[in-house]
């Protein structure tokens, strides 16, 4: 009976914390300084390779080390579900598909497609600093 519930919650995108269960334990949030977060499985940053290193220096260009980010691989269906287990300083969307969803999302291009196409730098970069400006 629970188990059939919490699946008609979850697909109705009900974060699990505003539901309780006298069987279930409290939700602790994980908490991060940058919640990075794509929904592209292909050449993907939460695979350590070229992609995943250089998304590291671009946060560490701007004081953020590797051991304070935590790297989301989801589908934008159910992105607030997911996110609503964190507790993020600050959110960095990196694909096309993901939308804002509060004013501590930030909004920049892959790090994939930034490496092919270096037109894209600027614009990430000054969405980088103002991550940088958020976080002070």
């Amino acid at each position: 009976m629970t188990a059939v519930r919490d699946k008609y919650l979850d697909t109705l995108g009900i974060p699990e914390y505003l539901y309780s269960n006298k069987n279930s334990k409290p939700i602790i949030k994980k908490t991060t300084k940058c919640l990075v977060v794509e929904s592209n499985p292909e050449l993907s940053f939460c695979i350590p390779g070229d992609v995943q290193n250089f998304l590291f220096k671009m946060l560490l260009a701007i004081n953020i080390s590797s051991d304070e980010v935590e790297l989301l691989n989801i589908s934008s269906d159910n992105l607030s579900v997911v996110i609503s287990n964190y507790d993020a300083d600050t959110i960095l969307i990196m694909s096309p598909d993901i939308e804002s969803i509060n004013n501590k999302c930030f909004i920049t291009h892959h790090p994939s497609d930034i490496l092919t196409q270096a037109e894209l730098k600027r614009d990430a970069w000054e969405v980088l600093k103002q991550l940088e400006l958020c976080l002070k």
